[in-house]
């Protein structure tokens, strides 16, 4: 049996990265957008300040909601784009599954067929898999045509044959595939969170900085995505993450309170601070996390210290924004207890990891390298 080499198995990796990256990416700043929307709203209804029943609340409300509504018809666009596809073509297959008369029938059990065969009545707002599988085989039709047909037909027909090919798929075949492996994936994130809640959290806590290393911290997008479409929420890294971001800004303020050294104290707040404010976390990574002796063992023991007592919490986030201090808002919802679980998080990854560093030997490896290659020279 033939077997992938090493390097064929690597480049596989390498090519779904970079398809999760090309479709989800260019659509985080509206994901983010909608999400601190919505914890503003939060805070100002918890505040008092904005009523639930007056006019601005449902505006906002429905404005931070439309980003997830439509969510198939922007993944259809940057879908095309990475599978080679016609955007305004792939944006119309996205569009067709949102249509008024379709969510209607959904709504009211009404049963559709297209040429005898039965469509699955599901509502396909706010789902990720359904529209990238659609988009990917549609965009093979269309170069199948391109390929194939006459340059004096080509613009006219080639649209309509995908959209007479692509209907009926859509709806009959690989929307409901897609809808099926959505939902299967959000009921095995639950059975996670109900079974082993710890087990995620702890994980991602522990792994972060290595996922960051290797180019794997956007992986987690789509199945983010499929569980919020579902539940509302997600713990796939919104728990886990935030312990691994505090515990990254915990690691680069210890060294920088430790340090004699005025250039790193000074790099090492820099640091410090956006992963503590900002959720950026790379700066400390290839900065301190990686550049210091035993630093990286601390960030990954108080990032899962952290993560764990996510999980057995059961801590979710609402709204999806990089994990810091001024994004906590992203985990206030229905539950008024959770806010609370997600500052003892931060506290807890924060303690453990700044302790650590500031106690262990963390010796500069750059200031090591320097000192051998000096010495190996006067010998």
């Amino acid at each position: 049996m033939a077997t992938l080499k090493k390097e064929d198995k690597t480049d596989l990796i390498q090519k779904a990265l970079g398809l999760i990256t090309g479709i989800f990416i260019p659509i985080l700043p509206a994901l983010i957008a909608s999400g601190m929307i919505k914890a503003l709203l939060t805070i100002l209804t918890r505040l008092a300040l904005v009523n639930t029943e007056s006019g601005i609340y449902t505006i906002v409300t429905f404005v931070a909601d439309s980003v997830f509504y439509f969510l198939p018809v922007m993944l259809a666009a940057t879908s095309a784009k990475v599978f080679g596809m016609s955007q305004g073509l792939a944006m119309m297959l996205g569009a067709m599954l949102l249509h008024p008369t379709f969510t209607a029938a959904v709504s009211d059990g009404t049963m559709l067929d297209i040429f005898g065969l039965s469509v699955r009545m599901t509502s396909y707002n706010a789902t990720v898999i359904p529209i990238i599988l659609i988009v990917w085989v549609a965009s093979y039709i269309e170069k199948f045509c391109t390929k194939f047909l006459p340059d004096v037909i080509k613009y006219v027909v080639r649209p309509l044959i995908v959209m007479i090919v692509m209907i009926p798929l859509s709806f009959c075949v690989l929307g409901p595939i897609g809808a099926f492996l959505g939902d299967g994936l959000a009921a095995l994130l639950t059975w996670l969170q109900n079974t082993v809640p710890w087990l995620l959290p702890t994980f991602i806590g522990a792994i972060a900085p290595l996922m960051v290393l290797f180019g794997l911290n956007n992986c987690t997008i789509p199945l983010i995505y499929a569980q919020m479409a579902v539940s509302g929420y997600e713990t796939v890294a919104g728990p886990g993450m935030l312990a691994h971001n505090i515990s990254e800004g915990a690691a680069s303020l210890a060294l920088a309170l430790k340090t004699k050294d005025t250039s790193i104290r000074q790099e090492a707040l820099t640091t410090s601070f956006t992963a503590l404010f900002g959720g950026v976390t790379e700066p400390a990574i290839y900065g301190f996390t990686l550049r210091f002796k035993n630093v990286l063992p601390c960030v990954m023991i108080g990032g899962a210290a952290g993560g764990l007592f996510a999980g057995l919490s059961g801590l979710v986030r609402y709204a999806t924004a990089a994990p810091s201090i001024i994004t906590l808002p992203t985990y206030m919802g229905e539950d008024p207890s959770n806010i609370w679980k997600a500052v003892t998080t931060l506290v807890i990854a924060f303690v453990v990891t700044f302790v650590l560093v500031f106690f262990v030997k963390t010796d500069d490896t750059n200031k090591v390298i320097k000192n051998d290659v000096v010495t190996s020279q006067l010998k």
